[in-house]
């Protein structure tokens, strides 16, 4: 993750006068953040350094309920809320 517009390697030459500070990701223009802070709309998110592996925890959850006997609902119902109360690292996309 760059520290500022600056140091991005999504700013560059475009916009509607070809000016040079332009987000390829927002088409605005950068200048005025260049060297402080974000676009208040950057749609870059930081990751942490470390962290576990990315999986479809939707798909998981379907799993579960497909795959376990019925019988043990209550465990079901009690892994799927330990899998729907993990932090999200990385949002989702598209659909």
């Amino acid at each position: 993750m760059p520290k500022n517009c600056t140091g991005c390697r999504f700013r560059g030459f475009g916009g509607i006068r070809n000016e040079f500070d332009v987000c390829s990701l927002t088409g605005r223009n950068a200048e005025e953040n260049s060297y402080e802070k974000y676009l208040p709309d950057c749609p870059l998110v930081e990751v942490q350094e470390k962290h576990g592996g990315l999986i479809d925890a939707d798909v998981l959850c379907v799993d579960i309920t497909e795959t376990a006997d019925p019988i043990y609902s209550d465990m079901i119902e009690w892994a799927i809320g330990m899998v729907e109360a993990q932090s999200t690292v990385i949002e989702a996309e598209g659909e």
